[in-house]
């Protein structure tokens, strides 16, 4: 008997059908593609990596993106500052919530105290699921020049048009 494969990749999702020929009859079965759900992408690891870049981009704090937050000077030039440095990673949700929780300047804020920092160790643990939202604890410790800091807190990821991005941050010292 001969089988045939037929494989869809799509965008965010893909799709294997197998199909043969018995007994005069064509039979189609969907092939489970592995633990994400017939999911070829978007898995743990796709969401955490957005989380983590997100993470890294806040309490790294290049040289430009603090120069830039000096040059603030309302509301409009906060919003825009926010979206080129972490629009790629934030729904516009997202953004309003860490922009009210000022936990996007948590990096300026530590390198404005003269704060010699090291690239962040970054923990992130899964906590729990709400449908197309997935809830995670995470940690990060900066080696800094007065020793380790430690900064906690949850963050929600949510599928939007395929890509897992931050809905919501919030975060302690």
């Amino acid at each position: 008997m001969k089988y045939y494969l037929a494989i869809d990749i799509g965008a965010s999702s893909g799709c294997h059908m197998l199909s043969w020929i018995e007994d005069g009859k064509m039979h189609l079965q969907g092939v489970r593609t592995g633990s994400t759900g017939g999911h070829l992408s978007g898995g743990t690891e796709d969401k955490t990596k957005t989380a983590e870049h997100l993470l890294t981009t806040i309490f790294s704090a290049e040289e430009a993106m603090v120069d830039s937050f000096h040059q603030i000077s309302d509301q409009e030039d906060l919003d825009a500052w926010a979206q080129k440095y972490y629009g790629d990673d934030m729904t516009e949700d997202g953004l309003h919530a860490a922009m009210q929780g000022r936990i996007l300047s948590q990096g300026i804020v530590l390198q404005e105290d003269g704060t010699t920092m090291e690239t962040p160790k970054i923990t992130i643990e899964k906590r729990e699921n709400a449908g197309d939202s997935e809830w995670y604890d995470y940690t990060v410790i900066i080696q800094t020049s007065d020793g380790a800091q430690e900064f906690t807190g949850s963050l929600l990821l949510k599928e939007t048009d395929g890509k897992w991005l931050v809905h919501d941050i919030t975060g302690r010292k």
